[in-house]
């Protein structure tokens, strides 16, 4: 079992990390206030697509069943 204060650390520096803006929400941001909403919303949908490309592509590839099969 896990203790409680270990616990509680590891709580806080999770949501330290999510809270936490990357340089792509940064980047996002800053053409939102330069170039208005619309380019706010639309710029980050060619980065959303390749990565869902990439995740599916490497789980109907079978990389999940390579990582399962190293873990062994």
């Amino acid at each position: 079992m896990i203790p409680l204060h270990d616990l509680l650390i590891f709580a806080a520096a999770a949501l330290l990390m999510v809270l936490t803006p990357g340089p792509n929400m940064i980047y996002l941001i800053s053409r939102s206030i330069c170039q208005g909403r619309k380019a706010g919303v639309v710029r980050p949908q060619p980065g959303l697509a390749g990565s869902a490309a990439v995740f599916h592509g490497g789980c109907a590839g079978g990389a999940g069943g390579a990582l399962d099969a190293g873990a062994a």
